[in-house]
């Protein structure tokens, strides 16, 4: 049922879009993914930046060493053996800023080294695992399938459900946290929902651009929007817009320059980086 839901919109576009890579079906599966990813990030990266919480989407995604080579030796999907693990190390990272007296990057840098270490030393026992692993370091847009189309499809609609809730008490959650509180806002909650819906996005993410650069398609494109806006909500949109449009520029680039989609995408939302931060020193003139 699922897999036909996605391939009649696979189709879909293919009739849609009159152009020489759309003919093949697996750059139609990987620009819909795209196409649902990039909102995903742009829209979760703004709190990403706000909160400072870069090196926390690192960490997650690094602990995809470990949730895919536990997949592999177990026999299980790694795409939800890594989401399994990512879920349980936002949770035990949330937790332990909470009950300890320790730095949140102190936490973080320790969960990022344990998984790592763990994911490398299973690795480092079955070695061929190695060529499974290429795909998830730097995303395969051959490899997107009618499942992770359909996992974004769901991620899609939780983000932006929660955001539709949750982006203004974010925002005041970043200003500041004790004011939110006394405003009435659960912000541990708010912390812990965020924080379990990024890891998401990560592990979702992961397939069609890569563990090593998924950080960035949540940074750079919230760090875009701020240097062209000033006002939450334009930042937000413009965040959405820049990822979104990084990732139909890439998908198609890659296409015809034969190069990696995950890194061409990122490679787009650097030159518009650049370009913000030509017109913010322009402007400042």
């Amino acid at each position: 049922m699922i897999e036909h839901i996605i391939d009649t919109l696979v189709g879909f576009l293919g009739k849609l879009l009159p152009f020489k890579w759309a003919q093949y079906e697996f750059m139609r599966r990987a620009l819909l993914a795209l196409l649902l990813t990039g909102p995903i990030t742009g829209a979760m990266g703004v709190h990403v930046v706000n909160l400072r919480m870069s090196f926390f989407a690192d960490a997650i995604s690094h602990s995809a060493f470990a949730g895919i080579a536990v997949g592999l030796i177990i026999g299980i999907q790694p795409k939800f053996t890594l989401i399994g693990l990512a879920l349980l190390v936002a949770f035990g990272i949330a937790r332990l800023i909470r009950r300890t007296d320790l730095s949140t990057d102190t936490i973080i840098a320790i969960f990022f080294a344990g998984t790592v270490a763990l994911g490398v030393a299973i690795i480092s026992r079955q070695k061929a695992f190695g060529q499974s692993l290429d795909a998830f370091l730097f995303g395969d847009v051959i490899a997107v399938s009618s499942l992770d189309v359909f996992l974004a499809i769901c991620l899609f609609i939780a983000v932006f459900a929660y955001l539709l809730h949750a982006h203004n008490q974010l925002i005041m959650i970043a200003l500041d946290a004790n004011l939110a509180s006394a405003e009435g806002i659960r912000v541990e909650l708010q912390q812990m929902l965020f924080s379990l819906l990024l890891a998401m996005t990560v592990a979702i993410s992961i397939n069609t651009v890569g563990i090593l650069l998924v950080t960035a398609m949540l940074v750079v494109p919230a760090a875009t929007a701020r240097n062209l806006t000033f006002g939450a909500g334009s930042n937000f949109w413009w965040s959405v817009g820049i990822a979104t449009a990084a990732g139909l520029l890439g998908v198609v680039s890659s296409f015809y320059f034969e190069t990696a989609t995950g890194a061409t995408v990122v490679l787009f939302s650097i030159v518009a980086f650049i370009i913000s931060m030509i017109y913010r020193w322009v402007k400042r003139r």
